[in-house]
């Protein structure tokens, strides 16, 4: 792929299964072009000569359908499906709008369309085995998205306003812990994590 720079990530942990990191990593060599994003990111199903990949995105990288838990008065909050495109399109504070061509596939007894395939990079997908969102971030407000959702504190529940409590208290009472993030603290695993070359200097727009 490329020389890395540095990369910073975090753990999330939610309530409805396994931890996942978002993951912010810079390139030494940028990608600021069409050709050098296409050489990264996919957003097309694969095709029958690529069997490995294509049963990993089919199976793994396929948003939907659409239901309660991503619609928001009927539209879909992740913005799926997308739009098609013959070519990618670079935009100015966005992420870049990656082709997708026409056609469906039928997996599984169900049709699937270009428009709701998750971005991914063929050699991790396959490395990996596993879902992995990878997303060019060209822009400052992308970065800066990116930094306030790594960075972003933990779920709150059942939240009141009391007086006389102590700021130990409040935590103790309106933090929400899964079972699984408490297992992840109990064995000391790693929360978030960093690392940056030292003949590079920090650029912290360039991620």
């Amino acid at each position: 792929l490329s020389k890395v720079v540095y990369w910073f990530y975090s753990v999330e942990n939610q309530k409805r299964g396994l931890p996942h990191i978002h993951l912010c990593v810079k390139l030494e060599e940028s990608v600021n072009t069409v050709e050098r994003i296409d050489q990264l990111i996919r957003a097309e199903i694969p095709g029958e000569d690529e069997p490995a990949l294509r049963s990993i995105v089919l199976g793994k990288n396929i948003h939907g359908p659409c239901n309660v838990h991503c619609l928001v008065n009927g539209t879909c909050k992740k913005g799926f499906p997308k739009q098609v495109n013959k070519v990618t399109h670079l935009t100015t504070n966005d992420y870049p709008r990656y082709k997708r061509g026409e056609g469906q596939t039928e997996y599984n007894g169900r049709v699937y369309d270009n428009r709701y395939v998750v971005p991914y990079n063929a050699w991790l997908s396959l490395k990996y085995q596993s879902h992995i969102n990878v997303e060019v971030s060209s822009s400052l407000l992308t970065v800066k998205y990116l930094n306030k959702y790594i960075t972003k504190g933990y779920d709150l529940a059942d939240v009141d306003v009391r007086t006389g409590e102590s700021e130990v208290e409040r935590f103790r009472n309106v933090r929400y812990l899964t079972g699984m993030e408490a297992m992840w603290r109990i064995f000391e695993s790693a929360l978030s994590g960093n690392h940056r070359r030292r003949s590079s200097p920090f650029d912290p727009f360039g991620c």
